[in-house]
Formats: C-alpha cells, sequence, structure tokens
C-alpha cells in the first residue's frame, strides 16, 4: 500500500515553490524538491528529499527526524501567508483522517499514526 505525506493550506494564491525550495535549502534540507496541486479547496504541498517521498522517509527510523524537520521548515514557512496549514499523512485512496490540532514540538508523535491531519499551530 502506498502512504502519503503532504502539506494542505488555503491562501490566496499558490505560493512560489522555487522560493520555498530555496527556503528549504537555506534551512539545511540540501535536496529538497516541491511537488504543488491546487484545488477549490486550497493547495498542497508533496515534499521529497532527493528521490524520496516524505511519505516513505517517516517510515525509516533513521530518516524520521530528517521528514519531520523538514515538514517544520515547510509549516512555519506556510504560517504567514496560509490560514490554515495541515500535515496529512494517509493511504492513497483513504480519506483524511479527522482533524487534530499540535504545536511544531508535537508534529513527531502526531505524525506516528496513520492516517493523520495535524493543523500545525
Amino acid at each position: 500500500m502506498t502512504h502519503l505525506a503532504y502539506v494542505r493550506f488555503r491562501s490566496p494564491n499558490p505560493p512560489d515553490v522555487s522560493a520555498l525550495e530555496s527556503h528549504l535549502r537555506a534551512h539545511g534540507h540540501a535536496k529538497a524538491r516541491l511537488t504543488l496541486r491546487s484545488d477549490a479547496y486550497g493547495h498542497t504541498l508533496e515534499p521529497f528529499i532527493a528521490n524520496a517521498s516524505i511519505a516513505a522517509l517517516l517510515g525509516i527510523k533513521r530518516k524520521r527526524a530528517d521528514a519531520v524537520a523538514l515538514l517544520r521548515t515547510l509549516a512555519v514557512a506556510l504560517g504567514s501567508p496560509a490560514t490554515d496549514v495541515f500535515v496529512v499523512r494517509r493511504a492513497e485512496g483513504d480519506a483524511e483522517a479527522a482533524r487534530t490540532d499540535a504545536s511544531l514540538d508535537a508534529l513527531d508523535p502526531a505524525l506516528a499514526r496513520t492516517p493523520c491531519c495535524v493543523r500545525v499551530r
């Protein structure tokens, strides 16, 4: 089963993906890249480190901290123009889980569950 992990948010305009990738690289995520999708409900950014999805890295014990750090950095970067920033983890084809709230510091334990939909405060 394929798992997904992405950041979902509402913002009046789609973000500048190149600027966000540069921001991530400036904060220690040298091989980060983002895939942007937009729909009527807002925008999603699916992060990758090199060719590995964040969802896959969250499942590897020695890579998990790097994946969570990238998600935290991305959530902070999106925080000011976006109204709500959610980090979502789910199986492909499944609906998103009920929303919960977590601070940036509590993001790692919140992402331990699949599925989850965590609004970052």
